[in-house]
């Protein structure tokens, strides 16, 4: 009985459930002759798909933290080390939603087992399919292609005490209509360990799925040409992590733009002499001239930021909303990082950083914004990013990246995608600049 389980509960001796089903030769003892039957318990961290018996209580410490994983957004990942891990982070990365993943997933963190029986004959691999308590389902499936196996005229459940006894190894003993199993000792053949989930979640992106649109997907779940191509153009709006984005290509050595084209660091005095300097100005120019305006403009590995809104210097331009198609036509196979974050957050911070909202409404012929309050900014934001997939959905030589910025995985995304180390994904901008003549 395991019924007083709980969420914090950790017992090493923990059964979480019993599996109907008996288990083949691969986990049983046997003697060294090999001769010997094998009518034993064993306590396993083994995935019970075909008829498990849960204690209401473990059932709803299991569902309970199903829960929670769902709730934080967290696929179930497991260590690689851990049994069947390869098959099941590949369904997880495949987007396959499966059961046993969440079960594997509970066992492993929580420390428990199942306790499960073998009828196996040592070294024939022969089950006795009489004395199985369960099956699984009878129809064809996944794992079997036929029901041949499972022709039976009626489900293989306990129907008489002596099948308990043969299983259990024991004896039926008691008065007045009571009877108790006397049960063996199950046998603890892999002993639950503690394992370090953070670095699971490292390794596996924080169980998040990069959202990429306008590619194909390996049977991992990622995009076959990875790492994706250059030129790589970021198309969200400011302050959605550009910085950020601009130090994580530059330090693997891309040759990346953010904001000013006009080589070397901006200068105030000098971009005012050169305001062409300015990505935005200088794509703007040479689209309204007929030349290509990424080569023109520098040719960079990156665009991390290509907007300007300084009204007061009549610089008012955003490639990312008016010169898109532009940008196709010269790079039909560039790469688009669609750059986001919580949207509210987002207001927050565009009323909060050189009065951001205030220069997109008076460059409202670019931006197309002609409101700041806190609706029209939401909505904005979001028509931004349906813009984007939707321009990506009728161009799909583009690759279109979505990354929330926020997220403790975009660092293991972006690095997964673009292969580059993950190192070089630091917050930058993390202190507003009240500085209005810049960018």
């Amino acid at each position: 009985d395991n019924d007083n389980d709980n969420d914090n509960d950790n017992d090493e001796t923990s059964i979480a459930s019993f599996c109907l089903h008996p288990i083949g030769d691969g986990r049983m003892n046997c003697d060294a002759d090999g001769r010997k039957e094998s009518k034993s318990l064993y306590n396993l961290q083994f995935v019970c798909s075909w008829g498990p018996i849960w204690p209401v209580r473990s059932w709803q410490s299991f569902v309970n933290f199903s829960y929670n994983l769902l709730e934080r957004e967290e696929l179930p990942y497991i260590p690689e080390q851990a049994g069947n891990a390869n098959n099941i982070n590949r369904w997880i990365r495949s987007g396959s939603d499966v059961q046993s993943a969440y079960v594997k997933r509970y066992l492993l963190e929580r420390r428990k087992t199942t306790l499960v029986y073998s009828l196996t004959r040592c070294n024939e691999g022969r089950d006795d399919e009489g004395t199985f308590l369960a099956v699984n389902k009878k129809e064809p499936g996944v794992h079997y292609a036929k029901a041949q196996m499972h022709q039976t005229s009626d489900t293989l459940l306990v129907r008489n005490v002596a099948i308990v006894e043969e299983i259990l190894g024991g004896t039926v003993t008691g008065g007045g209509g009571g009877r108790t199993a006397v049960l063996p000792p199950p046998q603890n053949r892999i002993a639950p360990r503690e394992w370090d989930w953070d670095e699971v979640r490292r390794r596996n992106c924080y169980g998040v799925k990069p959202t990429v649109l306008g590619r194909s997907w390996d049977d991992d779940g990622r995009p076959i040409d990875r790492p994706l191509p250059t030129p790589v153009v970021v198309i969200g709006m400011p302050k959605t992590g550009t910085t950020t984005i601009d130090s994580f290509f530059r330090g693997a050595g891309f040759n990346t733009s953010h904001w000013w084209c006009g080589g070397g660091s901006w200068n105030r005095s000098i971009a005012q002499m050169y305001p062409q300097g300015y990505c935005g100005k200088c794509i703007a120019d040479a689209v309204l001239a007929g030349r290509p305006p990424l080569a023109s403009c520098g040719g960079y590995d990156v665009w991390a930021q290509m907007d300007v809104t300084l009204p007061q210097d009549g610089l008012c331009h955003m490639p990312q909303v008016e010169y898109l198609q532009q940008i196709h036509d010269e790079a039909p196979h560039a790469t688009f990082v669609m750059n986001t974050r919580n949207v509210t957050k987002w207001v927050r911070s565009m009323h909060g950083w050189s009065q951001f909202e205030e220069r997109f409404v008076k460059c409202g012929t670019a931006t197309r914004l002609n409101r700041t309050d806190e609706k029209s900014l939401e909505t904005y934001f979001l028509n931004h990013v349906k813009m984007a997939r939707n321009f990506v959905k009728r161009n799909p030589s583009h690759a279109l990246v979505e990354v929330d910025i926020e997220d403790p995985a975009a660092g293991c995304i972006m690095s997964e995608l673009f292969g580059v180390d993950s190192k070089f994904w630091t917050q930058q901008n993390k202190s507003p600049n009240k500085n209005p003549n810049k960018a």
